[in-house]
């Protein structure tokens, strides 16, 4: 959660205590990455797999400045896809900025709706 809250400049103590939960309760629905660097998380991302649907949810993709354009949240978005994909959940949904927005059409994502 150190690395949301210095990308986004605000706590993500809350964040943090649901995703320790939801992986001690349903450790098969959610799926947690990072990127390092000299031992550096310098990029994450999550991933939870809906039951009872073919969907699978992507969060996060934050990358600290520094390290951008390095294609470090296009390989985050792979790695979710495939292992959505090997689980039996061939569609995606996205929580991401605008700042993603370029990168996921680039992947073949289409913007179908804002929450």
């Amino acid at each position: 959660m150190d690395l949301e809250d210095v990308i986004w400049n605000e706590s993500h103590e809350e964040l943090g205590k649901r995703l320790w939960r939801d992986k001690q309760s349903s450790p098969d629905t959610l799926f947690l990455y990072g990127i390092y660097e000299e031992e550096k998380l310098v990029s994450a991302a999550w991933m939870y797999l809906e039951a009872n649907s073919s969907f699978a949810s992507l969060w996060g993709g934050s990358t600290l400045p520094l390290f951008r354009g390095k294609g470090y949240y296009t390989k985050l978005l792979a790695a979710r896809a495939q292992k959505a994909y090997e689980k039996g959940h061939p569609f995606l949904t996205v929580d991401a900025s605008p700042m993603s927005k370029p990168i996921l059409e680039k992947c073949g994502f289409d913007c179908l709706a804002y929450s």
